[in-house]
C-alpha cells in the first residue's frame, strides 16, 4: 500500500517541478536549453531520495508499533486454552480430523458436513452422499469412513461415495486402528473387524465375535490400545468386554466395574492402563489385568466424557457439574480445571494437531493445548532450592544446576541434557537450606537446617563429605550462604578443574603459603547469621577469617554478589540493604560502601549490571512485590500493584544477555520483567512452583514443579524483539557434560533407602500408579493363595467404599459420632503427640536391680524379737534398696516412721498400709527409725501380756486359753493365777502372740510382693 501512493506522489511532484522550471526559465535569457536535462535529473534524484527516506520512516514507524505491541504485558496459560466457539443449526454428531489437509470435519444431525480450519474458521460446507450418523478419517489411506445403523460407507477426500457395505449385526459405535489399518464396529451382542480391499475403496468383514455374548449386551463405546496383538475395549452398561481383534476372539468380560453406567472409556499408552468414566462421578484407572490402580474423585456430577491429553500422561474429563478437569496419572492429582457454560457431552483429542474438541448439543468448542513447560529431569522429590552456575563466559565450563530436594538429597544436574551428574545423600530427616557450588574446585558447600556447614566433593558419585563445621551458637547460627568467585586467571582455573575431575576431587592439602605463591583466583565463602553479622570463612579449615556486624541483632535474609565490581550485597530483618566492597587478598576483606532502607523485608536479591532486583515480602500486610534499585543512580523503579504476585515469592533470577528478570510465586505464576521493572509476560502454570532459575544465556527457565525439574523454552514466552536479539548474538555452544561414574564399591555401604535415592531412574507409570495399601502383585517367594486373599480383601474394600459413596450421594449416610475417649486412646494420643513434638520418644533411664535385697520377714521379726536393723545389715543399711523407687530429692531425706496402731495388742494388716489408700506406694521404715518401731511393738506386747496374766483364772493349775478372756455378763471377779502357774501362762501367751504376729507378717509379705510386682510392671510399661 505504500509503494503505489509513493509512485503517484513522485509523478505529481515531478510534473509540478517541471512546470515550475518551465515557468522560471522561459523569461530568462541567461540559461540555455542544454541545461534542462540536468535540471530534470537533479529533480528525479531528489524525489527518489525523499521517497526512500519516506519509506524508511514508514518501515521504522511500523516496526516500532509492532515492537510496542509485542512488549505489552501478555498472559500465557499452561494447559487448555479456548480458541473458538462454533454454533450450528443442527446437533453435532461427530468431529473427524483430517491430518493431511489440517481440517476439522463436523457432522451434524442432518448429514451436513462442515469443514473448518485448525483455527476454527469455516472453509466450506457440503452434504453427505447418504444419511449417516458417524464419521471418521483413516489416516493411512486418506479416506473417510461413514456409517449408519446398518451399513458402512467409504468416502473419498472430496466426500464422494466409493463403496457401501451392509452390516448384518448392526452398528452402534465405530473406531479406526491406524496400526492395523482396520475398522472395528460393535452392535448388539457382536463385534466386527473390517479391512480395506480393492485399492482401499471398499471394506470387507474379516471377523465377527459373538461367542460369549448375548443379544442384550449392547456396546456403546470403543477404545483401542497400541500393543501387539491389538486389544479392543468395548463398554456395555457397567462392564467392559475385552477383544483380541488380531485373533478375533473375546478375551474377558469384566462386569460391575462401576456402580452406575460407564459413559466413556479410553486407553493411556504412557501408562498401559484403561481409564473409565461413569455416572457415579468417579474415574477409575485399571491395568491390563483389571486390577484397579487409582480412583479420581473430584467431580460433583456424573462424568460424561474422558479422553487422553495430547501431551504427557494426563487425562481430560468432562462432567455435568460444568467443568473440564485435567488429571495427572503420575502424581495422582488434579492439575487443571476449566469451567464451561454448558454441559459437555463428548470430548475428542486430535493428537496430530494438538487440539481438543468438546461437543455440547449444537455447539462445538475448540481448545488448544499450550505446553509451556516440559519435563527436564526426573528427581522424585520436590525441589526446594535451585541455583545454576554458568561460567561459559570465562572458559569452556559446562552449565550445571544444583537441586536441593525434599528427600534429603542434593543433586547436580547438567542443564543442557538434564542428566543427573552426582548426588549427595543426607541422613533423614536432615534437610539442606542453602547451597553454594564452586565449579572450578568441584566443591559444594551445604548449609543444613540445624546450622552445620558441609564441604562436599562433587567429583564422585555419590558425593563425599570432606568436612563438617559446627562453630556457632544458637544466637549466631548461619542462615544464608554465598560463594564469591574472583577469577583473575580463567585459563588456570579451567586447567585446575580438568585436573580435579581426573583425580576425582581436590587432593591438595591445606598449607600456609606466602601471598606471592598463593593462587590468584580466590573463592570466598560468606555466611549470614541469625545475629545479623557477616562471616568470611577459610576454605579448608572452615574457621572464621573475618566477621563484621551488618544488621544489628536482626537475621540476615539474603545475600548477592557482583563479581565484576567486587561487591557483595546483604539484606536483613532490619529492612536495610547494604553494599559491601570485598577485598579478596586480605583478611579484613569487607568494607561498607552504601546502605539504604526498604519499607518491607527483602527475602531475595538478584544483581543485573548496576540494577539490583529485590523481592520484598510481608505476609502480615499481604505485600509481595518485585522492586529494582539502580545502585549507581541511587534510584528505585516500581510498577503498578496490579502486576504484583498474590502469594509468597519462591524464586528471583536474571538473564544477563537478555537483561530480564523472572520471578516465581506460590500463586501458580511466573512473571518476566524487563530492566525497567515493567511486566513482559505472565505465565500461569496451573500448579505451584517451588523454585526458579535461568538455565542458560538464551533465556531457558528451569522450574521445580511436582517432584521433578521442568524447563520452559525461551521461544514459549519471549517477545519477538528478544528472539530477534538472540538471532543477532553469538552465543557459545553448550559443553557436553557426562555423569560421574558410579562404582560398585560406593554402593555396598549404603542402606536400602540411600541406594534407592541414589539409583533414581525414570519409573514406569505402572509402578507409580499402584496404591501402596493394596499389594496386588505377589512376590515370587509368596504363595498364590496369599495374593488371592489380598486381592479379595482389596476388592471388598473398594466395594465398601463404592457403597459408601452411593449412600452419601443418596443422603442415607451421615457422619458417625466420634468414639469415646478411653485410657488407651489417651495414652496413644499422648505418645503420638510426644513423637510429633520431640521427634522421638522421651529417653527415661530407670535402673531396676536384678536381686531385691529387702526381706520383710527379717525386718519385722528383728523389730519384735531381734536386735536393731543396722546390726543385721551393717553400715550399708542406709543405702539398702527397700523395694520402692524414691525421688531424687527424697533419696537422702530421712523417711518418716510408719505408725502402726495397736488393737488388742496385735498389729493389724490395715495399720501396715499407708494412710493415702491401698493403691499408693508402700513406704517402709528406714533403719534410723527401726529402733522406735521395735520399742513400741515390744512395750505393747509386754503390757498386753501382763494385763492378761493379772486377770486370768486358774483351774487345776492349768491355764486355759479361754480363761484368759473375761466372761461378760456373769459379774464374777477374775481370780489371779498362782505364782507357780505364771511361768506356764507367760510361755503360752508368748507362743500364741508370736503365732498371730507370724500370720500377720506372712499377709504383709504377700501384700508387699504384690505391690512390688505392680510397680515393676508400671515402670516397664512406662519405659
Amino acid at each position: 500500500m505504500l509503494l503505489p501512493a509513493t509512485a503517484e506522489q513522485w509523478e505529481s511532484q515531478d510534473s509540478s517541478s517541471a512546470a515550475s522550471t518551465e515557468t522560471v526559465t522561459s523569461p530568462s535569457t541567461m540559461h540555455h536549453q542544454s541545461s534542462l536535462p540536468e535540471m530534470r535529473e537533479e529533480t528525479q534524484l531528489t524525489s527518489a531520495r525523499r521517497l526512500w527516506a519516506l519509506l524508511q520512516g514508514g518501515i521504522r514507524a511500523t516496526m516500532e508499533k509492532m515492537k510496542k505491541e509485542e512488549l505489552k504485558p501478555a498472559q500465557l496459560t499452561h494447559g487448555l486454552q479456548h480458541l473458538r466457539h462454533l454454533s450450528f443449526l443442527q446437533p453435532v454428531r461427530h468431529v473427524a480430523y483430517n491430518s493431511s489437509a489440517s481440517l476439522l470435519v463436523v457432522l451434524d444431525a442432518e448429514s451436513q458436513l462442515h469443514l473448518h480450519k485448525e483455527d476454527g474458521w469455516l472453509s466450506h460446507s457440503t452434504q453427505a452422499p447418504e444419511p449417516i450418523v458417524g464419521l471418521l478419517y483413516a489416516t493411512q489411506v486418506n479416506k473417510y469412513v461413514a456409517w449408519d445403523q446398518s451399513s458402512l460407507q467409504v468416502l473419498g477426500p472430496a466426500f464422494e461415495m466409493l463403496s457401501k457395505v451392509l452390516a448384518p449385526h448392526g452398528i452402534r459405535c465405530c473406531c479406526y486402528s491406524p496400526e492395523l489399518n482396520q475398522v472395528v464396529t460393535a452392535g448388539a451382542g457382536s463385534l466386527s473387524v473390517w479391512v480395506f480391499r480393492y485399492g482401499f475403496r471398499q471394506l470387507q468383514c474379516q471377523a465377527t465375535v459373538q461367542q460369549g455374548l448375548s443379544p442384550r449386551d449392547t456396546f456403546t463405546q470403543l477404545a483401542l490400545d497400541t500393543g501387539v496383538p491389538q486389544t479392543c475395549f468395548a463398554v456395555c452398561g457397567t462392564g467392559v468386554a475385552v477383544f483380541n481383534i488380531s485373533q478375533g476372539e473375546l478375551l474377558t468380560f469384566q462386569r460391575d466395574l462401576h456402580n452406575r453406567a460407564i459413559t466413556d472409556i479410553t486407553y493411556c499408552e504412557a501408562g498401559a492402563c484403561v481409564v473409565t468414566a461413569s455416572r457415579d462421578t468417579t474415574i477409575k484407572v485399571w491395568d491390563k489385568k483389571w486390577l484397579i490402580q487409582t480412583i479420581f474423585v473430584g467431580h460433583t456430577g456424573p462424568v460424561t466424557a474422558v479422553t487422553i491429553y495430547p501431551q504427557g500422561p494426563l487425562i481430560l474429563s468432562a462432567s455435568q457439574d460444568g467443568t473440564i478437569r485435567t488429571w495427572n496419572l503420575q502424581t495422582i492429582d488434579q492439575v487443571d480445571e476449566v469451567h464451561v457454560a454448558e454441559v459437555v457431552e463428548q470430548l475428542q483429542t486430535h493428537r496430530e494437531g494438538g487440539y481438543v474438541v468438546s461437543l455440547t448439543g449444537s455447539t462445538m468448542d475448540l481448545w488448544k493445548v499450550n505446553q509451556l513447560y516440559s519435563l527436564h529431569t526426573r528427581l522424585g522429590a520436590a525441589v526446594t532450592r535451585l541455583c545454576t552456575v554458568d561460567l561459559s563466559a570465562v572458559g569452556s565450563f559446562p552449565v550445571r544446576a544444583v537441586c536441593v530436594c525434599q528427600d534429603s538429597t542434593v543433586r547436580l544436574v547438567a542443564v543442557h541434557t538434564g542428566r543427573i551428574l552426582s548426588t549427595l545423600l543426607l541422613d533423614r530427616p536432615c534437610q539442606a537450606v542453602e547451597v553454594a557450588y564452586c565449579l572450578p574446585k568441584e566443591t559444594l558447600f551445604v548449609l543444613l537446617e540445624l546450622g552445620q556447614l558441609l564441604r562436599v566433593n562433587t567429583a564422585v558419585n555419590p558425593m563425599s563429605i570432606k568436612k563438617m563445621v559446627v562453630l556457632w551458637s544458637e544466637s549466631a547460627r548461619p542462615c544464608c550462604l554465598l560463594l564469591y568467585s574472583h577469577l583473575v586467571d580463567p585459563e588456570k582455573a579451567y586447567a585446575q578443574w580438568q585436573e580435579i575431575v581426573e583425580q576425582k576431587g581436590d587432593k591438595k592439602a591445606w598449607a600456609q603459603l606466602p601471598l606471592k605463591l598463593q593462587d590468584k583466583n580466590r573463592y570466598l565463602l560468606v555466611l549470614g547469621q541469625e545475629d545479623g553479622s557477616l562471616c568470611v570463612l577459610q576454605w579448608f579449615t572452615g574457621r572464621v577469617q573475618y566477621q563484621v556486624e551488618a544488621h544489628g541483632s536482626e537475621r540476615v535474609t539474603a545475600l548477592a554478589a557482583y563479581p565484576l565490581d567486587t561487591w557483595i550485597i546483604s539484606a536483613g530483618g532490619d529492612r536495610m540493604v547494604k553494599v559491601w566492597r570485598i577485598f579478596p587478598y586480605i583478611d579484613e576483606c569487607l568494607t561498607l560502601l552504601l546502605s539504604f532502607s526498604c519499607q518491607h523485608p527483602v527475602l531475595h536479591l538478584c544483581p543485573l549490571g548496576s540494577t539490583l532486583g529485590a523481592a520484598i515480602q510481608d505476609p502480615e500486610s499481604a505485600t509481595y512485590s518485585i522492586v529494582q534499585y539502580d545502585l549507581l543512580a541511587q534510584s528505585r523503579q516500581e510498577h503498578g500493584p496490579e502486576d504484583d504476585p498474590l502469594d509468597e515469592i519462591v524464586g528471583l533470577c536474571c538473564c544477563p544477555t537478555l537483561k530480564i528478570f523472572a520471578s516465581a510465586s506460590r500463586d501458580g505464576s511466573v512473571k518476566v520483567w524487563n530492566a525497567q521493572n515493567q511486566l513482559l509476560r505472565h505465565l500461569k502454570l496451573n500448579t505451584i512452583p517451588e523454585s526458579l532459575a535461568f538455565g542458560n544465556e538464551r533465556g531457558d527457565l528451569l522450574l521445580g514443579v511436582e517432584q521433578h525439574l521442568h524447563r520452559i523454552h525461551h521461544s514459549k514466552y519471549l517477545p519477538r524483539p528478544y528472539l530477534t536479539k538472540l538471532l543477532c548474538m553469538s552465543l557459545p555452544e553448550p559443553v557436553q557434560d557426562l555423569p560421574f561414574p558410579l562404582s560398585d564399591g560406593s554402593l555396598r555401604p549404603l542402606g536400602q533407602d540411600a541406594r534407592q535415592r541414589l539409583l533414581l531412574e525414570p519409573p514406569s507409570l505402572a509402578v507409580k500408579l499402584c496404591v501402596p495399601l493394596l499389594r496386588w502383585k505377589p512376590k515370587k517367594d509368596q504363595d498364590l493363595s496369599w495374593a488371592r486373599q489380598e486381592k479379595e480383601e482389596a476388592c471388598a474394600q473398594m466395594a465398601a467404599r463404592d457403597q459408601d459413596l452411593l449412600l452419601i450421594q443418596q443422603g442415607k449416610l451421615s457422619a458417625a459420632r466420634k468414639p469415646k475417649l478411653n485410657k488407651k486412646l489417651r495414652d496413644e494420643a499422648f505418645e503420638r503427640y510426644m513423637h510429633l513434638v520431640y521427634r522421638q520418644p522421651p529417653k527415661i533411664q530407670v535402673t531396676i536391680p536384678h536381686n531385691d535385697s529387702f526381706d520383710a520377714d527379717l525386718v519385722l521379726e528383728a523389730c519384735l524379737l531381734g536386735p536393731l536393723v543396722p546390726n543385721l545389715y551393717g553400715p550399708a543399711a542406709s543405702h539398702m534398696f527397700l523395694g520402692a523407687f524414691p525421688d531424687g530429692a527424697e533419696e537422702n531425706a530421712e523417711r518418716p516412721m510408719l505408725e502402726a496402731p495397736v488393737a488388742d495388742g496385735v498389729c493389724q494388716e490395715d495399720a501396715l498400709e499407708p494412710r493415702a489408700g491401698r493403691d499408693s506406694r508402700l513406704a517402709l521404715p528406714t533403719p534410723s527409725a527401726s529402733k522406735g518401731l521395735e520399742d513400741s511393738l515390744r512395750h505393747s506386747s509386754l503390757a498386753r501380756i501382763r494385763s492378761q496374766i493379772s486377770q486370768a483364772p486358774v483351774a487345776d493349775g492349768v491355764c486355759r486359753e479361754d480363761a484368759l478372756e473375761p466372761r461378760a455378763g456373769r459379774g464374777s471377779r477374775l481370780a489371779l493365777p498362782t505364782p507357780s502357774a505364771s511361768k506356764g501362762l507367760e510361755d503360752s501367751l508368748r507362743s500364741s502372740s508370736l503365732a498371730r504376729i507370724q500370720s500377720q507378717i506372712s499377709q504383709v509379705r504377700v501384700w508387699i510382693d504384690a505391690e512390688q510386682t505392680r510397680e515393676r510392671q508400671q515402670v516397664r510399661c512406662w519405659l
